[in-house]
């Protein structure tokens, strides 16, 4: 709406695009789901709607909060360079003699800043994280701004830096950095290299959370990897994840 109002695209062009995204959209869903019902699987999206959307908008699913100001914190805190930076982009955002390329990337990283924290304030259900997609909005913005600074042999050092940095970065000199080994649990690593168990017709598919993962952590990996549903360790289940291997229910050691 923002870009067709803006740029002037003419009405039917913007009309026919967004049809044209809303299509494949549907075509991309539709083939989603063809290939769960192939697999035996319910129908995904109504049970996403039903269970997840509605649910965390409405009621919070236990991180309900309804304070306006839940994102005070992180936008203080994570994303405080751009919110300094929002006096400077209004600034050149209102002089005229400001580029309008400029002034339309200030103005398109405020609308998605806006988008993002007035949407995720609707929902019950709130998390600091949610507001992560900011970052791009925020980043249009600051760009904005910094381009109608002038050009000095300090900013081109300043880039040269940056660039180093980040070619040290990919070419995997930052792995022996002791802030980039994740605590990742030896458990999580076992069950990304398991194969889906096999479930005969007319057998749930359920597997017993035999291992030291958390209930929650379980439920959600079991069902991504395992294709299955978590159960407790005590549940009659045909399958057991024991914190080493998948294994039958006879076969299940200790953790």
């Amino acid at each position: 709406a923002w870009a067709t109002w803006r740029w002037r695209i003419p009405r039917h062009r913007a009309l026919a695009a967004t049809a044209v995204a809303l299509l494949a959209l549907a075509a991309l869903t539709g083939a989603y789901e063809w290939a769960r019902h192939a697999q035996g699987l319910d129908p995904f999206l109504p049970a996403y709607l039903s269970r997840q959307v509605l649910p965390s908008l409405l009621e919070g699913r236990g991180q309900g909060n309804r304070a306006l100001l839940f994102f005070a914190s992180p936008l203080g805190s994570w994303y405080l360079a751009g919110v300094l930076m929002l006096a400077p982009a209004l600034w050149v955002w209102s002089r005229k003699a400001s580029p309008p390329a400029t002034r339309r990337l200030i103005e398109l990283g405020l609308v998605m800043v806006g988008i993002i924290l007035v949407g995720q304030m609707i929902p019950a259900k709130k998390a600091p994280w949610y507001i992560h997609p900011t970052m791009i909005g925020f980043s249009w913005l600051m760009g904005g701004t910094a381009s109608v600074l002038p050009w000095s042999r300090a900013e081109t050092w300043l880039a040269a830096a940056a660039i180093s940095v980040a070619c040290l970065w990919a070419l995997g000199l930052a792995a022996t950095w002791p802030s980039a080994q994740p605590d990742v649990r030896p458990e999580l690593v076992v069950l990304h290299r398991l194969a889906p168990p096999n479930f005969p017709p007319g057998l749930r598919r359920e597997v017993a959370n035999c291992s030291q993962l958390n209930p929650w952590t379980a439920e959600h990996t079991f069902a991504f990897i395992l294709r299955a549903r978590a159960v407790p360790c005590s549940s009659p289940a045909a399958f057991a994840f024991d914190g080493h291997s998948l294994v039958r229910r006879e076969e299940v050691r200790a953790p």
